[in-house]
């Protein structure tokens, strides 16, 4: 939708020279302008450029300004030319401009969320299901494994190495393959994907968009945003901005809990235990506890 306060964007000479009140040549005080009603940027080939028209200037550019006069006539202006020739006045001009591209963006921000409401409802739907049937799970792992801080501490090491489970042995002859420990050469035996969903902030996405997202979208329609200020579209634009943003880390979330609970990525707990935990540390109820953990892997969600 094209509103009159929009600051134009043209690509080519003919777009603008073929407005009716167009003037290739036009000289004008500072008192005489009224607006700026476009901007242009044109191709790189210097035989694409124009000439200013304002004021015998004729310096050739590729990028500048439609011009409007207070008796609705129309030229183009260097970038830098409307500040040479007008001083103050020109700043003022510039600044109107800026404000009014702002408050066009806005709109079209808000109305662009307003025209993809329904699709936007559809997905966060569809996440709540999707989601709910990871986060039960890994609150359930996290409630085992928090129990062991030594298990824990390994889980969290194994994190910040991107799952890796490295364990030390002894210096090989060709160690191309190999980082290095304090004790000697440290090899991956493992990687455990998605363990990072587990030590750091898990957020619930299920609640968040059911109870934040979908209400407000919900009572978002073109009719109740119509009369609204400049601010006030602004922080729908805002908001809207902040559901989508919600809703992208709730997917990326849900396809790193498919990682983690894919089958057998859970057993290789069982090799943070067998290689990095010292015998008096592998008590029953701890093995008994990884096993749960595993077992979890396979829940199908109520």
């Amino acid at each position: 939708m094209q509103h009159d306060d929009e600051v134009l964007q043209f690509n080519s000479v003919q777009e603008f020279q073929s407005r009716p009140l167009f003037h290739t040549a036009l000289v004008a005080a500072a008192e005489d302008l009224e607006k700026i009603v476009g901007k242009y940027l044109l191709p790189e080939p210097r035989m694409a450029w124009i000439c200013c028209g304002l004021n015998n200037c004729d310096q050739p550019h590729r990028r500048g300004y439609i011009v409007r006069l207070r008796d609705g006539r129309e030229t183009n202006c260097g970038h830098n030319c409307g500040s040479n020739h007008f001083g103050v006045k020109w700043e003022e001009l510039e600044a109107a401009a800026a404000k009014t591209e702002t408050a066009a963006a806005t709109r079209k921000s808000v109305e662009a969320i307003l025209a993809q409401k329904q699709a936007l409802l559809d997905r966060a739907n569809s996440l709540i299901s999707s989601c709910a049937k990871f986060e039960y799970k890994v609150l359930m792992v996290n409630a085992l494994l928090l129990q062991h801080t030594t298990l824990w501490r390994h889980i969290k090491e194994c994190a910040k190495l991107d799952g890796a489970v490295r364990i030390e042995v002894a210096l090989p002859s060709n160690s191309i393959n190999y980082t290095y420990g304090s004790k000697g050469a440290l090899k991956t035996v493992a990687t455990i994907d998605g363990i990072r969903l587990l030590t750091e902030d898990f957020i619930k996405y299920s609640n968040v968009i059911s109870k934040s997202v979908i209400p407000e979208l919900n009572s978002w329609s073109a009719t109740e945003l119509e009369g609204k200020s400049q601010k006030e579209l602004a922080a729908y634009s805002q908001r809207g901005q902040a559901f989508i943003g919600t809703l992208n880390r709730a997917e990326k979330q849900l396809q790193t809990s498919h990682l983690l609970f894919r089958k057998g990525n859970l057993e290789k707990i069982k090799l943070i235990v067998q290689y990095k935990m010292r015998s008096r540390e592998k008590t029953s109820s701890l093995l008994k506890d990884v096993d749960a953990v595993v077992a979890i892997e396979s829940i199908v969600a109520p």
